[in-house]
């Protein structure tokens, strides 16, 4: 079988709309240079004639003129004029300027009379005479000499014809004289200007004349002196306006040039125009995602060649355009990658992308930074999950104008890094909608409406996106294919494969249309012939790969060197606290069965999914800011300022009279909220932070600035942070007692728990754990069937949820408690992690593509990618739908009372409450603290329900339809529900 060539010589390339338009504009300006050359010949002919090569009488075309050459002068030809015998000399003759001619003029025009074609005929004694259009004859013509009319008389002295000028003056002759006018305004720009044209022009040369006639008259000529020295800027605004007509085969016309083009001709770009086409050829990607430019060898190297010079088949909305010079196209289809695959952590705060191509070595690759040839950074590999809308239009025009890597542009729409750091800039309050950073939570809400308002002004208000179709604005998709291209380029060459993660609390519709928008973007990216090739797109997929914490499990027990024997189990917990959300996941780390040894070498069990959806880092941040607003709210009121109540604020902020006039959604509110969590991240940080008053910049309803001075109560906020964290460890906790059955306790002796996420790094994470663990170290204990050792060294026992108070700074340590049940390992890729490594006896690695608490999840997702030595069983499966997310119960006393919890059966009615009333509460909660029943009801979400029936003897039934939905309706019993006999029929309700 023949091997297909990698590269190829081509001199026809495929364009886009964008690129087809900056060939046809420069096509235009090569031709105005081509049209400049003729007249530059024009110019160089025309002055010719006038140096006498064409005879010393020259005939003007069409005015009735002949040019003088040896006189510089213009003469007015009495055959095709009416010359006047009475009056004053015209001042003009047909719009040229005339004038007398003095005496010096009239002796060397004499010096050349018998060939002067003004002289058509002869008097009886043999005199030259001048014959008028209507048949006069004169021997005098009237000239001006020394500020007096005079008559020069023409006569023969014996030596040939001479003129005398001593006669009296002009009024002493009468009729018989001729008044004989001239033109002295000589020169190739008047020859232009009162369109003079020579006769002795070929017929293409008067046409030209008679354009630049045109020209001048509108003035784009620019002249030096006497000389066109190139057109004027008006003549290329004009033909930006496509106003400049085509001449001859000189074209200017958008559609004249567009036909040429697309008729096979060869285009012939100026150098500078073709120079220009390279830089776009090797900036390709620069100008798509600010990519580094690729070398231009690649386009003239027969073992480069560039993919967009490989195909000479045009598509939809694109063209084939022939050069006269050759470059090397290089086939994409070579550069497919398809022992290779992609790891996507598609996350709250940031995405981290992994690869593995063609072995089993796994490496993080740079999103976002395009700047290859720079030093690599952490930060090269945690890619800001934000983007910015400079000029939505434009890019949707483009994006969608092919659908193969379409001309898009980087100055149009922005991602990761270059988003970021224009987010974190100074703006006005008016701009702020120009970048968008929920895209997964906007993904995760099924209620959540977005406006984008571009930087040009232009709104556009997306609805939830689970209800986005093919033809709406979808920001998820646009995210995809621009991290497609970052992936997808001829410096990583082409990767197929996709395996992307999910948080564990995600529907399985909201994952799949996540997955699907991944896949059109991603799709987008993608060469056109790797699209036109059915073998290779049959490899083309985005799976859904394991849930983010089960997919860091992964590697962080193989980082951290389990290596389990036969018959051992490892059990495992994860939390997962990142910037948005905090998941939890638990499992266990066996080594593969016998029977299964061949293809696998562990298998990884993971169960008990849930998180806290409202605890994240930039959560954290925002009732840090919610916090100091509230205590400050008299300022804020007296300057009009509003700003933003987070979901959680009540419960742990409390609420505040006139709350009304101060909170809200506004385009301000959220700015303000922006500036004062970035205000106070040095405190979530663990920095020093000693401020009781900062002085801010705020935006009042107006959008106006205000620098207000806001008081701060560090201690206040600490205690805040702890609170915050301390909730989400709790229920993390009692997640870990629900999901630890006997059977899945059964032959351990210990709990290993992986912080991961970046949030974890913070040291009240450790603080909060070594809390917990000795409050469930009996629980635990008892699942385990162990018995606990007594730590002497803690010098006080810890209660509840209570510890020390804080110091006024954060300890310096960093200290994990020591338990015989619990073992803490802190995220991978800190300093602590490295040193409980080290003390392992494992290898340390100071590399920045090291895992760490964030990129571990993409790691994880190529380490149990589907034939990989890795057993990934799950309690759901991939085709299930994830549990219900709530907890319902109802109020008593002032706590939760469960009714169901999470483990619920879809479609399954149970009984909730009687129904002898029409109206009822119905609370619900996704936190599982709400076990026990011993949760405060307050902040604790309800809906209020009504049924249309009621009856004492009757009860209301509830059921879980999806996972944040609910039905309830009101019967006598089990068997009239399964007959559909209601009392009430069903309702629905949305828990979110």
């Amino acid at each position: 079988m023949a091997v297909q060539a990698k590269t190829k010589k081509a001199d026809k390339i495929v364009v886009g709309q964008a690129l087809f338009e900056k060939i046809k504009n420069e096509l235009q300006l090569s031709n105005a240079e081509k049209m400049f050359e003729k007249i530059h010949e024009l110019e160089t002919k025309v002055r010719a004639i006038y140096s006498g090569n064409k005879g010393v009488f020259p005939k003007i075309e069409n005015k009735p003129f002949y040019y003088f050459t040896a006189g510089k002068i213009y003469l007015a030809d009495p055959a095709r004029y009416l010359i006047p015998n009475s009056g004053d000399i015209p001042s003009s003759v047909s719009d040229v300027p005339t004038t007398n001619m003095d005496y010096s003029q009239f002796g060397t025009l004499y010096q050349h009379h018998r060939n002067c074609p003004i002289y058509s005929r002869y008097d009886d004694n043999g005199y030259r005479m001048i014959t008028n259009q209507n048949n006069s004859i004169y021997r005098y013509i009237v000239g001006y000499y020394s500020s007096s009319w005079r008559v020069f008389y023409i006569y023969n002295n014996g030596n040939g014809y001479t003129y005398d000028n001593s006669l009296s003056y002009a009024s002493s002759y009468g009729s018989s004289m001729l008044r004989f006018p001239i033109c002295n305004l000589s020169g190739f720009k008047n020859a232009i200007k009162y369109d003079l044209m020579p006769s002795d022009l070929d017929e293409y040369e008067k046409k030209l004349f008679a354009r630049l006639v045109k020209y001048e008259s509108n003035g784009v000529l620019k002249w030096n002196n006497d000389s066109i020295e190139k057109f004027s800027d008006k003549f290329f605004d004009l033909l930006k306006k496509d106003a400049v007509y085509d001449f001859e085969d000189i074209l200017f016309k958008k559609d004249s040039v567009a036909k040429y083009i697309k008729d096979g001709n060869t285009v012939h770009l100026s150098d500078n125009g073709m120079k220009e086409l390279m830089q776009r050829f090797v900036n390709v990607d620069m100008i798509r995602v600010n990519l580094s430019p690729y070398e231009e060898s690649r386009l003239t190297d027969p073992n480069g060649g560039h993919w967009d010079l490989w195909s000479s088949k045009a598509g939809e909305n694109e063209t084939v355009v022939q050069l006269d010079t050759a470059f090397y196209g290089r086939n994409p289809v070579e550069d497919v990658q398809k022992d290779g695959i992609i790891g996507i952590d598609f996350g709250t705060k940031s995405t981290v992308v992994t690869v593995q191509n063609g072995t089993d070595d796994i490496s993080p690759m740079r999103i976002g930074c395009g700047d290859y040839k720079k030093d690599v950074a952490f930060s090269d590999y945690e890619n800001p999950t934000v983007m910015e809308f400079i000029d939505l239009e434009r890019f949707l025009s483009r994006y969608r104008a092919s659908e193969s890597r379409p001309e898009t542009e980087w100055i149009d729409l922005t991602i990761s890094h270059t988003a970021s750091e224009s987010l974190n800039a100074p703006k006005s309050g008016n701009e702020y909608y120009a970048w968008f950073s929920d895209l997964k939570q906007w993904a995760s809400d099924k209620n959540r409406k977005i406006l984008i308002k571009d930087k040009q002004g232009k709104e556009t208000e997306l609805c939830p996106f689970i209800d986005i179709s093919d033809e709406d604005v979808n920001p998820i998709e646009y995210y995809a294919y621009l991290l497609g291209l970052f992936i997808n380029n001829m410096y990583n060459k082409i990767y197929v494969n996709y395996i992307l993660s999910f948080p564990v609390t995600y529907e399985r519709k909201i994952r799949q249309k996540i997955a699907y928008s991944f896949s059109k973007g991603l799709k987008k990216s993608l060469p056109k012939p790797v699209q036109e090739d059915k073998n290779v797109m049959s490899l083309f997929r985005v799976m859904e790969g394991a849930s983010e914490p089960a997919a860091y499990a992964v590697c962080a027990l193989q980082e951290y060197g389990f290596k389990p024997q036969e018959n051992e189990k490892i059990l495992y917990g994860i939390f997962d606290f990142g910037g948005g959300t905090t998941d939890f996941d638990f499992g266990t780390w066996q080594r593969a069965p016998k029977k299964l040894q061949r293809r696998y070498d562990y298998v990884i069990k993971h169960f008990g999914a849930g998180g806290d959806r409202l605890l994240g880092g930039e959560n954290l941040l925002e009732l840090l800011a919610y916090s100091v607003f509230k205590k400050n709210e008299a300022v804020l009121r007296q300057n009009g300022i509003q700003f933003v109540k987070p979901p959680d604020a009540q419960k742990y902020c409390g609420l505040f009279d006139g709350s009304e006039a101060l909170i809200s959604d506004s385009q301000q509110a959220k700015i303000n909220q922006k500036f004062m969590a970035e205000e106070l991240r040095p405190l979530w940080h663990g920095e020093e932070y000693k401020k009781d008053k900062i002085k801010i910049n705020l935006y009042n309803t107006n959008g106006d600035a205000e620098t207000v001075e806001l008081a701060v109560d560090v201690g206040e906020l600490k205690e805040l942070i702890r609170r915050r964290i301390d909730s989400g460890v709790d229920n993390f906790f009692k997640a870990m007692a629900k999901a630890v059955t006997e059977e899945v306790a059964e032959g351990v002796d210990k709990i290993h728990i992986f912080l991961a996420g970046n949030s974890s790094k913070s040291k009240v994470v450790i603080e909060s754990f070594n809390a917990f663990q000795k409050k469930y170290e009996k629980i635990f204990a008892e699942k385990l069937n162990i018995e606990i050792e007594k730590d002497e060294e803690l010098k006080e026992e810890i209660k509840g949820n209570k510890y020390d108070e804080y110091d006024d700074e954060y300890d310096d340590e960093y200290d994990i408690l020591k338990s015989n049940v619990f073992v803490l390992y802190p995220p991978l890729g800190t300093e602590e992690s490295d040193e409980i490594r080290e003390s392992m006896g494992l290898n340390v690695s100071t590399a920045v593509t090291r895992p760490t608490g964030k990129t571990g999840v993409a790691y994880g997702l190529l380490e149990c990618r589907p034939g990989s030595r890795i057993k990934v069983e799950s309690e759901i499966k991939e085709t299930d739908e994830i549990k219900f997310n709530y907890y319902i119960g109802y109020a008593m006393l002032g706590k939760f009372e469960v009714v169901t919890d999470r483990d619920i059966e879809y479609n399954k009615w149970i009984e909730f409450i009687d129904a002898g009333e029409s109206d009822f509460e119905l609370y619900f909660t996704d936190l599982p603290e709400a076990v026990g029943n011993q949760m405060s009801i307050s902040g604790v979400s309800k809906k209020n329900c009504r049924i249309d029936e009621t009856m004492d003897d009757a009860m209301v039934y509830i059921r879980a339809v999806e996972p944040s939905v609910l039905e309830y309706c009101a019967a006598f019993g089990e068997e009239e529900l399964q007959k559909q006999e209601y009392l009430s029929p069903p309702k629905k309700i949305v828990l979110e």
